[in-house]
């Protein structure tokens, strides 16, 4: 089938006489930012996705949702996209400085009453528009701009809401959510995936994926942000329309993604700020506005949803690549904990380059005390600008482990300034190492973490920063710049900032996210990283989980990981973290045997070999992921160049006699199904298994009939290439 060419239509306000025709793209067309007097319709979309909107006689505004390749409508009766709006405000008659928090909370949701302000179209000559509609509340003292985005080549929109306060007294806003959408049942019962990010409360189900049912009564909860225990992403699926949609969160502050079936079958789907971690007071005339979410369309299995997820996120929410053969091969110092001096890092600068690493990061404890941000005088002598020309001399790049916004107590920086320090009911916000949070909605505090970081830059001619701990709290401290109820809002807004500025500042800086070991995992995250720790623990097993539950939300080149010495065997362990992004060692070179050395020099060798195809390449999930069975395999195919590489990794220390002898038989997915392919197993590392000849065969035949091998007895893991001839 001949896909449809991707062109954009124009973002029209139009005068069609059913909303149902303006979803479906078939309303006659006005110049943009016209409204025809007495209409009040108005459609956004392209040729992959569109919305309709309707202000009805009685002030609602009802939306539609069209999947346009399918021609499958998921607005509910009720509307389809929308947003939803907490808030209090007293009366006209109350005294001026009247509390609003002791009024009732009324809800505002596009299906409450309103009066239309305005609507306008702003499009950009890459063919993204953005459609606001201005609507003044009948229930409230408040106008709302709800901003709809829409990008040429993908079958997503993004929404957001500000909210302006157009009374005479203060109001409280609890809830500001971009996306409240209502979807049909008409494609049957929704099934749901979620995807775990890594957190130290239940480390063993980083990245795991779980699926379930959203019958009528249920529902399904992702929850985000510090302290959550879920990535800022949700897939909805119809088994009997086989398509769906997808929605994220650009934002890192506690957060909540929730889809929720009624009665009749319809299903409500939020993204917004997690229930009472936000409370800001709106004084008359000022606007608050929402962080972004996203929703968007697919068609096909859940695969498919992490596809468009992926080619949204890569062409308009990520950085663009730092280089292109990026991601790279690194060695990061953690595996020897704080227990690190010059002579021993000059050491390891030495091996880790003859292993073939192209990036070398310092990591804590090259600092004599947290926030105290220069060189130990007694461990490094020659400061950060020694070790930093000895990794350039060898052709690697050099980085560098901080923790942005965290210091010790005893450090310079809180002993001169004790109120930059963040605090919850009067006491400090604490991280690991012994420090306490500083509050990043302070702009002093903000300029001082630049401050450091240029010159850190400068000193040690960085070119990557890896940054850790926490560091958005929910400040309550009274005197800060943030009030009492957003510090968790305000944080992460200051934080964003001085990513930003640290971006601007320094553009070939390679950022890397370790946030608490890898613990926020949203689209906020994403724009400002160009790669992110996954798993804290550094072992083969959370590394499998990564790629495999990462790339549904993610594009691979974000996904690191790291290799510790977690005691199994070399194939196992390196095969685990050959897929995603870079590729980062983090054992005790100077304990590895000349066998361990030998596989680390091997693996990296064929990590930079397939890293273009396993960063460009469609990504499958061509089993239950690792632990569920005793194979789990991941496949990523590069149809321009016909390559395609799949892992597959047995269960980790297997007991049973089925896991111990795990033959795997996969099908591929993807391929060019009369094309001829070669298939081999690589034998690069050491002590793999040689294989059996594998036979040249058709896509078709490869599709079908798959490709059967065995694993060792326990740890086993393979790698298949796939070259179409």
């Amino acid at each position: 089938m001949t896909a449809r060419p991707r062109t954009f239509r124009r973002l029209t306000l139009a005068s069609a006489a059913a909303l149902a025709a303006l979803t479906a793209g078939r309303a006659r067309a006005v110049r943009p930012g016209r409204l025809d007097a007495g209409v009040g319709m108005w459609s956004v979309g392209n040729s992959l996705v569109s919305a309709g909107m309707r202000l009805t006689d009685d002030g609602r505004v009802i939306t539609g949702l069209r999947d346009q390749s399918r021609g499958l409508d998921w607005a509910s009766s009720s509307g389809g996209l929308g947003f939803r709006i907490v808030l209090r405000a007293p009366s006209p008659d109350a005294p001026a400085d009247a509390d609003p928090s002791a009024f009732d909370a009324v809800t505002l949701t596009e299906g409450s009453t309103w009066d239309l302000v305005g609507a306008t179209t702003k499009p950009a000559p890459d063919g993204t528009v953005r459609f606001d509609l201005v609507v003044a509340s009948r229930e409230a003292p408040v106008s709302v701009t709800w901003s709809l985005v829409c990008h040429s080549e993908s079958p997503v929109f993004r929404s957001s809401v500000a909210v302006t306060n157009t009374g005479a007294h203060r109001v409280l806003l609890e809830a500001v959510d971009g996306l409240d959408a209502s979807l049909t049942a008409a494609g049957g019962a929704l099934s749901s995936l979620t995807v775990n990010n890594f957190n130290w409360g239940q480390p063993a189900t980083s990245f795991q994926t779980s699926q379930a049912t959203v019958a009528p009564g249920g529902s399904v909860l992702a929850c985000t942000g510090p302290g959550g225990n879920q990535a800022a992403w949700l897939a909805l699926r119809s088994s009997m329309w086989g398509a769906g949609v997808f929605a994220g969160w650009e934002w890192s502050g506690p957060g909540r993604l929730a889809a929720a079936a009624a009665d009749d079958g319809t299903t409500r789907l939020g993204v917004g700020f997690a229930p009472a971690t936000f409370a800001h007071v709106l004084q008359p005339s000022e606007t608050f506005a929402s962080p972004t979410a996203f929703l968007g369309v697919f068609s096909g299995d859940l695969d498919a949803a992490g596809a468009a997820t992926r080619a949204f996120v890569n062409r308009r929410i990520a950085p663009p690549l730092p280089a292109p053969d990026f991601p790279w091969a690194g060695f990061d110092t953690w595996g020897y904990s704080l227990d690190i001096d010059h002579p021993t890092v000059e050491v390891l600068i030495d091996r880790a380059a003859a292993l073939g690493v192209e990036t070398f990061t310092l990591d804590a404890g090259w600092f004599s005390r947290l926030g105290d941000w220069s060189a130990d005088p007694q461990r490094f002598p020659g400061g950060l600008a020694a070790l930093a020309a000895r990794a350039h001399g060898h052709g690697m790049r050099f980085g560098l482990w901080i923790a942005l916004g965290a210091a010790d107590p005893a450090s310079q920086v809180v002993q001169e300034h004790p109120e930059w320090v963040a605090r919850v009911g009067g006491q400090p916000v604490t991280t690991d190492m012994g420090g306490v949070a500083l509050c990043l909605a302070d702009p002093d505090v903000r300029a001082w973490i630049l401050a450091q970081v240029d010159r850190l830059v400068t000193e040690g001619s960085l070119d990557w920063l890896v940054h850790d701990f926490t560091v958005i709290t929910a400040c309550d401290e009274p005197g800060h710049s943030h009030q009492a109820g957003d510090g968790a809002w305000a944080s992460t807004a200051g934080y964003y900032a001085v990513l930003d500025e640290i971006r601007r500042r320094h553009p070939k800086l390679v950022l890397e996210n370790c946030w608490d070991g890898g613990s926020l995992f949203d689209f906020g995250m994403v724009a400002r990283h160009d790669t992110s720790a996954t798993s804290d623990r550094d072992d083969a097993y959370g590394n499998q989980r990564a790629i495999y539950g990462g790339t549904y939300l993610v594009p691979p080149r974000y996904l690191d990981k790291y290799v510790g010495d977690d005691g199994t065997p070399n194939t196992y362990r390196f095969l685990s973290a050959l897929q995603g992004g870079p590729l980062l060692l983090m054992g005790q070179l100077t304990n590895w045997s000349p066998e361990t050395e030998a596989a680390a020099q091997a693996a990296l060798a064929l990590f930079k070999q397939t890293r273009v195809i396993n960063r460009d390449g469609a990504v499958y999930h061509l089993t239950d992921q690792p632990g569920a069975g005793p194979v789990a395999a991941v496949e990523s195919y590069d149809a321009k160049t016909g390559a395609g590489t799949i892992v597959l990794w047995g269960a980790q220390n297997a007991t049973s006699n089925a896991a111990a002898n795990a033959t795997a038989r996969i099908l591929p997915f993807g391929l060019a199904a009369s094309a001829l392919y070669d298939v081999s197993v690589s034998t690069a590392l050491p002590d793999a298994r040689a294989p059996e000849a594998l036979p040249t065969e058709t896509g078709a035949n490869l599709m079908s009939a798959g490709i059967t091998l065995g694993l060792a007895p326990t740890d086993g893991a393979a790698l298949v290439a796939l070259t179409k001839r």
